[in-house]
């Protein structure tokens, strides 16, 4: 009994802070881009519970990364001037 409410209490407190992230994230509290800047600042390694909470949101840090890597527009001054050329109406 007592260590099936450890494995229930562990479970729980690794799943606080994946679940906290998705949350800042979801509520625009905090940026997708915020978060990928922590990940990557090696500055801040030093501070406590850091390398922790890093090892438990990395999933969720990771689909972050990936979303705004295709969320990112495409540059669209090009594709106005080919249609512009491809129909005739570009400025000379």
């Amino acid at each position: 009994m007592t260590r099936d409410i450890f494995l229930c209490t562990v479970a729980f407190v690794l799943g606080v802070v994946k679940t906290a992230f998705s949350k800042l994230n979801d509520c625009k509290v905090v940026s997708g881009e915020a978060f990928v800047l922590w990940k990557d600042d090696f500055g801040s390694k030093s501070v406590p519970g850091k390398q922790l909470a890093l090892t438990q949101a990395l999933g969720l840090i990771i689909d972050i990364e990936k979303s705004l890597k295709t969320e990112e527009p495409e540059d669209e001054d090009e594709d106005d001037l080919d249609d512009d050329e491809e129909y005739g109406t570009g400025r000379y």
